[in-house]
C-alpha cells in the first residue's frame, strides 16, 4: 500500500475507533474506576509516554531550540495531567495528538510542512468537535464545550510533537 494511502487509512481507522467507542467508553471507564486504580494507570501511562518522547527527542536533536520546545511541551502535558480531574479526559491528550500526527503524515504528501501543520491541526480540531456533536445524540453522553477545547488543545500539542520530530529534509 503506498505511504499516502496508508496514512489516510490509519487516520480514518483512528477516527472510526474514537467514534465507535463513544457509547461504550463511559461504562468501561466507570467499571475501571471502581475496580482498578484507573487514574493511577492513566497517569503512569502518560508519564511513560512523556519519558519516551523526551528520550527520543534528546537522542534525535541536541539543538537548544529543540530542547526548549521539548521542555515546554512536557511542562504543558504535565500541567494538563494535573489540571484534568477525570482520567478518561486525560486520554484525550493522546487520542487527538495521535490523530494530528496521522493527519499530518497524510497531508504532507500534498502540501509543504507549514500548510500540512495548519490543515492537520484544523482537521483534528474539526474531528474533535464532531466527537462532541456525536455525544450530544447519545443517551449516556453529552456535549461539552470544555471537551471541544481539550480536543483542540490536544491537536495543537500533537502538532508541536510532530514538529519536534520532523526531519526537514524529508518534508
Amino acid at each position: 500500500m503506498p505511504q499516502i494511502n496508508r496514512y489516510w487509512a490509519l487516520s480514518l481507522s483512528w477516527m472510526v475507533l474514537i467514534y465507535s467507542t463513544l457509547y461504550i467508553v463511559r461504562p468501561i471507564c466507570e467499571f475501571l474506576k471502581s475496580n482498578t486504580p484507573f487514574g493511577f494507570i492513566v497517569s503512569v501511562s502518560a508519564a511513560s509516554i512523556l519519558i519516551f518522547i523526551a528520550v527520543s527527542a534528546i537522542k534525535k536533536s541536541k539543538k537548544v531550540s529543540s530542547v526548549v520546545l521539548l521542555s515546554l511541551i512536557i511542562m504543558t502535558y504535565v500541567m494538563m495531567m494535573c489540571i484534568i480531574k477525570h482520567p478518561e479526559e486525560k486520554i484525550h491528550l493522546a487520542e487527538y495528538g495521535i490523530l494530528a500526527y496521522l493527519l499530518f503524515m497524510a497531508i504532507k504528501q500534498y502540501h509543504a510542512a507549514g500548510k500540512a501543520y495548519f490543515l492537520s491541526f484544523m482537521l483534528t480540531s474539526l474531528f474533535g468537535w464532531l466527537d462532541e456533536v456525536i455525544q450530544h445524540f447519545l443517551p449516556n453522553r453529552y456535549y461539552q464545550n470544555s471537551d471541544v477545547l481539550l480536543n483542540v488543545f490536544s491537536a495543537g500539542l500533537g502538532i508541536l510533537v510532530v514538529h519536534l520530530f520532523r526531519q526537514p529534509d524529508k518534508y
